[in-house]
């Protein structure tokens, strides 16, 4: 798999693991530490394989999704679904709502 191919599936996974949490791109770059002002941009910028993430922020957002880091660069899509489904977990919906509080807050300034 080239660099580019890598960056477009991890890209894909992303926005599948985050929609499936109901995060909005900003409330997922948040909840993984990115700054609010530029976290949907970042966001939207990985999903789309403009940008690749680096392995510390990759990291985080595995946790924030709570998922394995595999995930992310399966290229099955049969196995990727089995992955996340033995990962689900209640935890991203407690960080979501966390990360909705902040932005809320951070509007406020």
């Amino acid at each position: 798999m080239s660099s580019q191919e890598a960056e477009k599936l991890y890209g894909r996974r992303l926005r599948q693991a985050r929609k499936s949490y109901g995060f909005s791109q900003p409330e997922l770059g948040v909840a993984a530490g990115l700054d609010y002002s530029g976290a949907g941009v970042t966001i939207s910028r990985y999903e789309n394989g403009r940008h690749q993430a680096r392995p510390g922020l990759q990291k985080r957002l595995a946790r924030v999704l709570a998922l394995p880091l595999i995930y992310f660069f399966t290229e099955d899509d049969e196995e990727a679904a089995s992955i996340a489904a033995a990962a689900r977990s209640d935890e991203p919906a407690k960080r979501k709502a966390d990360a909705e509080a902040l932005i809320a807050r951070m509007k406020r300034l």
